[in-house]
């Protein structure tokens, strides 16, 4: 039919905030412009490459329960950087399961929404390549 269908992601789990919504105004602006819809100039930041080189960059659950992130999305985490807690909502008065980062990156993805089972994806940890 000629559609053009255009989505993405901006921190996940259908939630807002000023950073992304200006995120998504520049990329609606940028798409426009390229289209030849608007004028103006491509507004381009400079581009960050990230890799996940191998199995350490990535976090999965080994409890279940509430997920408290410990980091936020994007901050630079070193090796044994705490990157979140899971409580047991099983049993009260257990020390929550703590989750250690494995490898010096950015915490570029996590799991959503707050509850969270064994197994699970917790989080990623993405290189600069």
């Amino acid at each position: 039919m000629g559609k053009v269908f255009i989505g993405t992601e901006l921190a996940g789990g259908g939630s807002a905030t000023a950073s992304t919504i200006a995120i998504a105004k520049k990329g609606i602006r940028n798409i426009l412009r390229h289209a030849g819809i608007t004028e103006g100039e491509l507004e381009v930041d400079d581009t960050i490459n990230l890799d996940m080189p191998d199995q350490s960059c990535f976090v999965f659950s080994e409890s279940a329960g509430l997920l408290e992130l410990c980091t936020d999305l994007g901050a630079e985490v070193k090796v044994g950087d705490l990157l979140a807690r899971v409580h047991n909502i099983e049993r009260t008065g257990l020390a929550p399961t703590e989750y250690h980062v494995a490898i010096d990156g950015i915490f570029s993805g996590r799991h959503f929404p707050g509850q969270i089972a064994m197994g699970d994806f917790l989080g990623v940890i993405a290189v600069p390549s």
